[in-house]
């Protein structure tokens, strides 16, 4: 019962979000399939982490937690 309200509090918070965050993702990394690969990062880390959430904006919550994620991608672009 627990594990069924969680998870419709977190699609109900995230759900609305993703294509913000999937063209955040395509505008950082400038890559279709990066922008995927970063999305799918960031719905994984939000499915293990909701149980943190504090409340506030999900959009910032689910959007300000993916830059490192970002500047790995960038630097396997470009050879570092």
């Amino acid at each position: 019962m627990e594990e069924e309200r969680l998870r419709l509090s977190l699609e109900q918070a995230i759900l609305p979000h993703l294509d913000a965050a999937y063209s955040l993702a395509r505008w950082l990394t400038a890559s279709e399939q990066d922008a995927e690969d970063v999305l799918q990062e960031a719905c994984l880390r939000a499915v293990r982490f909701f149980p943190g959430y504090l409340g506030g904006s999900p959009r910032a919550w689910l959007l300000s937690d993916r830059p490192p994620h970002l500047l790995h991608v960038a630097d396997k672009k470009s050879g570092t």
